[in-house]
C-alpha cells in the first residue's frame, strides 16, 4: 500500500516545495515600496517631483504583481529623496523589442505599408 502511495506523495511534496519558492520570492519583493513611503523627502522641488512619479509608478507596479519593478521605482523614489543624481535608464536594459521567431519578421524591422497590406 505504501509503495503506491509514494510517488504522488513525492509530487505533491515537490509542488508543494515549488509553490513556497514563489510565496518566499512574494514575501520579500515589494518590501521597498514599504520602506520608500515610510521615506520623507529632504530634497529640491525637483527632488519632491521625481520622488512623487517614482513613489507613483511603484505603487502602480506592485498594483499589477510586479514586484520587481515595484522595487525598482521604490529604489528610485529613495535615491530622489536622499537628492542623489538619478541616471536614466538605458533602452536596452528592458526586453521591449521582439526577438525574431522562425521566418516571420519582427514588426520593428518591417515597413509600416507592409504591415498594412500584408498583415
Amino acid at each position: 500500500m505504501l509503495k503506491n502511495l509514494t510517488i504522488p506523495l513525492l509530487v505533491i511534496s515537490l509542488g508543494a516545495c515549488a509553490g513556497a519558492g514563489k510565496t518566499l520570492e512574494n514575501v520579500f519583493a515589494g518590501r521597498t515600496l514599504e520602506k520608500a513611503e515610510r521615506t520623507s523627502p529632504e530634497t529640491d522641488e525637483h527632488g519632491q517631483a521625481l520622488y512623487t512619479g517614482y513613489i507613483g509608478l511603484s505603487q502602480v507596479e506592485y498594483a499589477e504583481g510586479d514586484y520587481r519593478d515595484s522595487d525598482f521605482f521604490a529604489d528610485r523614489a529613495i535615491a530622489a529623496a536622499n537628492n542623489q543624481d538619478i541616471e536614466p535608464q538605458h533602452i536596452g536594459a528592458r526586453d521591449l523589442i521582439p526577438i525574431c521567431i522562425d521566418q516571420n519578421p519582427c514588426a520593428h524591422l518591417r515597413r509600416p505599408m507592409d504591415m498594412i497590406f500584408h498583415g
